[in-house]
């Protein structure tokens, strides 16, 4: 166990000094090796148990007690060393966000993790992992592979330009009614085209890094090709239905003949 984090098990308490509270004796501080004395005056030691601070240390005895967690915290601060250098080689896997940013957090959990280790364990247990050098701070946004990254989205918006259904659809596209196009989610479907172009242009490598793996993105067009086409279908129908006549203007609305079908069920159909 790493211990409760209060000033009755910390390393900096020092019980020898005491203080009492001005104008009352019946209440006293312990001394602070970091901050000269406890935060407040106490009427008894287990009131330690209530305060802290950002200096807490476990004191030498809990330390010993800590000494089994050592190959547990070590092998955690190893791991993200070991993810640090993953990524900052091979790129990370948040497509939304760029390697340098989560490199720099990764190591401000190892920073963490060191002053972890230190706190709760004896200098002699402190794990290998902890000698290991701290990586240097990198810009947020920089990016792994990017001559790879730039080259393969090169090469998916040739292929997107290239793809039937997306030559199709962009001819289709101007035919549609406001409607139809919410209905069929072509802007969607081309705005992915756009915003690879305009990443390309920008050389934003995260935008870019989504498009590695292009086949969703030609299924995509494929499915909207699919929608478009049941719409322009469906549209025709309606078209070419014959219009109903009423003999008489002022007559109620007849009732449906058994076995006709209406528009609704038809389309529905």
């Amino acid at each position: 166990m790493i211990g409760k984090m209060c000033c009755n098990t910390c390393a900096s308490l020092d019980r020898e000094r005491k203080e009492m509270e001005p104008g009352n004796v019946e209440r006293y501080y312990y001394g602070c090796r970091v901050q000269g004395v406890t935060r407040k005056a106490i009427a008894a030691d287990e009131e330690l148990e209530h305060q802290s601070c950002e200096h807490w240390e476990a004191a030498d005895e809990q330390k010993l007690e800590n000494r089994g967690m050592a190959v547990e915290l070590g092998k955690d601060l190893q791991n993200l060393h070991d993810r640090w250098k993953q990524i900052y080689e091979c790129g990370g896997t948040d497509l939304n966000c760029p390697d340098g940013l989560e490199l720099n957090l990764l190591r401000s959990r190892m920073v963490s993790q060191k002053r972890q280790i230190k706190l709760c364990l004896l200098e002699q247990d402190y794990p290998a992992s902890y000698e290991l050098e701290l990586p240097a701070l990198v810009g947020n946004r920089y990016m792994a592979r990017k001559e790879e990254i730039a080259a393969a989205a090169k090469k998916a918006l040739q292929r997107y330009k290239e793809n039937p259904d997306y030559q199709w659809l962009i001819q289709k596209e101007p035919e549609l009614s406001e409607r139809e196009r919410k209905q069929s989610g072509i802007c969607y479907a081309l705005g992915y085209v756009g915003q690879l172009e305009k990443a390309m242009e920008q050389e934003d490598c995260v935008l870019m890094r989504m498009h590695e793996a292009s086949e969703h993105y030609i299924e995509l067009l494929r499915t909207c090709h699919d929608k478009v086409s049941r719409i322009m279908e469906e549209r025709e129908v309606v078209k070419n239905l014959p219009v109903k006549k009423n003999a008489d203007k002022n007559t109620e609305a007849q009732p449906q003949i058994p076995g006709q079908i209406d528009i609704f069920s038809f389309l529905a159909s």
